[in-house]
Order: structure tokens, then C-alpha cells, then sequence
């Protein structure tokens, strides 16, 4: 082969090389559309509208407005673990359960903690002193806020409301690799399908 040759037959090689366009679900991208207008209601009008529906003899689908719009954050999770699991559970990838428990550990922690000393530096100075903007704000307490150290909630009280979702995602987090190790088998038996019920269950108990 010369060179004029060779320098036509490059272009060939690298087109074998190329890597398969990923599929895109559409599905998903459908999903994560509801599940943010789920947020946006829960956030801006699921109270009044509870209130009003109360008011009105109807509490009963008053709330069931309210927790189903607050369902929008669980739904974005279910969402991400069917797109982070899926290459895992069809084979593409391996898991390096030590590179990936270092990973989550990496991304939650250090934010976590820093997060957590500034919320009770915070609660600690404005709740010192009794004041129209601290009545509606939980109290600091050693024990309150030690109890909050860990990402997983060991208690009803919160310096940071938002704090309860990353129990749902550190959980996720826990339960993936084993969902991993049960669906990749290559055989799969009853015992597979009630480990991975078993599995929810506990998490969901566990919230």
C-alpha cells in the first residue's frame, strides 16, 4: 500500500472506531417534565389550594394534592437511578464498589459538613435571643445538632428543610450496588425479585 493509499484508508479505520450514538429515552425526558411541575406546584400554590379545599369540607383531597405534588423530588430520584443503574445492570460497566463508595463520599461529605457547621452557627445566633423571625424557626440544642451531623436523619428536627432529600439519595446510594449484584446475575431466581422488595421496603422504612 503507498501512501496515497494509506492516507485514504485512515479515514475508513477511524469510522470503525467510532462509538454507537447512545439511545436517548424520550420516556424519561417526559417524566422528568412532571415530576418538575409536581415541585413547582407543591412549592407555589399545593398549600393555599389544601386550605382552600379544607375550608371547602374537602381535606381529604386537599392532601392528597399536597403529597402528591411532593412527590416531584422522589420521582426525580427514581428517574436517576434507572439512568445511573442501567449500564451497570445490562452488563456495559463494571462496578468498582471502592472507586464508587469514594465517589459518593466525595461529593456529599465535604459539602455536607460544611453546610452543617454553618447551619448551626446560624440557628445558635438567632435563636440566642427571641425575636419575631425566630419563633418560627426550630431552636438550637447541642443534641439537636449533633444528631444532624450525618447526612441520614436521626431526628424530626432540621436547621436546613432541604436536608431530608439527601437522606433519600445517600439510601439510594447504599441499596444501588446491592440491586447491582442481584439483577446481574446471570441467572436469575424468585429469591432475586423479593431481595430487591425486601430492599425498598427497608429504605422506604428507613425515611
Amino acid at each position: 500500500m503507498n501512501a496515497r493509499e494509506r492516507m485514504y484508508s485512515v479515514p475508513c479505520m477511524h469510522a470503525q472506531s467510532v462509538q454507537p450514538v447512545k439511545r436517548r429515552f424520550h420516556q424519561l425526558d417526559g417524566l422528568r417534565a412532571v415530576a418538575v411541575l409536581l415541585v413547582l406546584i407543591h412549592h407555589s400554590a399545593s398549600s393555599t389550594i389544601r386550605d382552600v379545599l379544607a375550608l371547602h369540607g374537602l381535606r381529604v383531597l386537599g392532601d392528597l394534592l399536597f403529597r402528591t405534588t411532593a412527590s416531584g423530588v422522589e420521582l426525580f430520584f427514581v428517574l436517576s437511578g434507572v439512568v445511573l443503574l442501567r449500564p451497570y445492570l445490562r452488563g456495559e460497566h463494571r462496578l468498582d464498589t471502592a472507586a464508587y463508595a469514594k465517589r459518593r463520599l466525595e461529593r456529599i461529605a465535604p459539602p455536607y459538613l460544611g453546610a452543617w457547621l454553618l447551619a448551626g452557627a446560624v440557628t445558635a445566633l438567632v435563636t440566642a435571643k427571641p425575636s419575631w423571625f425566630s419563633v418560627h424557626l426550630a431552636r438550637f440544642t447541642w443534641r439537636g445538632w449533633l444528631a444532624q451531623a450525618f447526612v441520614l436523619r436521626f431526628t424530626d428536627t432540621l436547621y436546613n428543610d432541604a436536608w431530608w432529600s439527601l437522606a433519600v439519595e445517600v439510601l439510594f446510594y447504599l441499596v444501588a450496588p446491592l440491586v447491582v449484584v442481584v439483577w446481574s446475575a446471570r441467572r436469575m431466581y424468585p429469591w432475586h425479585g423479593l431481595a430487591a422488595l425486601a430492599m425498598a421496603v427497608a429504605g422506604a422504612s428507613a425515611l
